[in-house]
């Protein structure tokens, strides 16, 4: 039995693969049901066959998590990981009916992002430090990543042939190989005219996809990881004396939270962040809201706690 939920989550796995789903995700997936698996071996002697898997099989498996001290959203992801695989069984009619259906994962704390401020940015993207070549790129970057609104995965992941910088647009490949256009903006347009000069000498030196044009390069001319994204940005924070903590995400929520504040359009946003629904696209009204109460408490009298209304005299 432990041999046929195997061979289901290899074939299922297959398929994502098949659909163009990223390795990253594949593998996190992979080791979700896995451990799954695991815990049915424990919990029940042997594992069972996809079609005897029961709703107090995985809340079993969801509270054991949960004990074990898991944040709420790990166990969440390890929950849609098994219902993607049961979704999937039952369309192909391996199994009659999806244990997971029912099953509630604990509530994730509501966590507004941090943002950086607007100094703060102003500071993040004057970039000047560093040898020419390197500047450039990391200005280019820093720019797109706020220009654009676009996730850390889809900058690295943008050829050289997806800039329209006449047009101030590029082409973005988003989540499920979705295809969108999204505009930059003029400084983002200027940043990356400046690196671009720059790329054919650097690109000479990289060994790996012959066939692509990456954009953003490592120091060895092939294409930059997120992780270099990420200590490319933390060397900038560092270097322009930012100590609140920002990821390449983080300037995307503020992409999104700015023109909130400036009166976008919910909707439009939408579509620039590449939101599959409105509801994801949501949680910016909620910042916009925060700093909102943050600026009333702030500013004004009767909202101020500890504070008392100014007494009057009776008549």
């Amino acid at each position: 039995m432990a041999e046929q939920l195997s061979t289901a989550i290899d074939g299922y796995l297959a398929r994502l693969t098949g659909r163009g789903m990223s390795p990253h995700t594949i593998d996190g997936y992979r080791r979700d049901l896995v451990q799954f698996s695991a815990f049915m071996q424990r919990a029940e002697g042997v594992s069972p066959a996809p079609a005897q898997v029961t709703p107090a099989m995985v809340r079993g498996f969801v509270a054991d998590l949960t004990r074990k001290g898991l944040a709420a959203a790990s166990v969440g992801r390890k929950l849609a990981a098994l219902r993607g695989l049961f979704r999937d069984l039952r369309a192909r009619g391996e199994v009659h009916a999806d244990p997971c259906g029912r099953v509630q994962g604990p509530k994730k704390p509501q966590r507004l992002p941090r943002l950086p401020g607007r100094d703060d940015l102003e500071r993040l993207l004057a970039v000047s430090d560093g040898d020419d070549r390197r500047a450039a790129r990391d200005r280019a970057i820093l720019e797109t990543l706020y220009g654009a609104g676009i996730r850390a995965a889809e900058l690295v992941g943008l050829d050289k042939q997806d800039l329209r910088l006449t047009e101030g647009l590029i082409r973005v490949l988003g989540k499920g190989r979705k295809e969108r256009i999204v505009p930059v903006g003029s400084a983002a347009c200027t940043a990356l005219a400046a690196y671009l000069p720059l790329w054919s000498a650097w690109r000479a030196r990289g060994g790996r996809e012959p066939d692509r044009a990456p954009l953003f390069l490592n120091r060895d001319g092939d294409r930059l990881t997120t992780r270099g994204l990420a200590w490319i940005l933390a060397r900038r924070l560092e270097g322009a004396g930012i100590v609140t903590p920002t990821t390449p995400h983080g300037l995307r929520h503020a992409f999104a939270t700015h023109l909130l504040d400036n009166g976008a359009d919910l909707r439009a946003i939408q579509e620039l962040l590449g939101h599959a629904g409105l509801s994801t696209t949501q949680r910016y009204t909620h910042v916009s809201t925060a700093q909102l109460t943050a600026a009333y408490e702030a500013a004004h009298p009767r909202a101020r706690r500890g504070g008392r209304a100014t007494s009057r005299s009776k008549p």
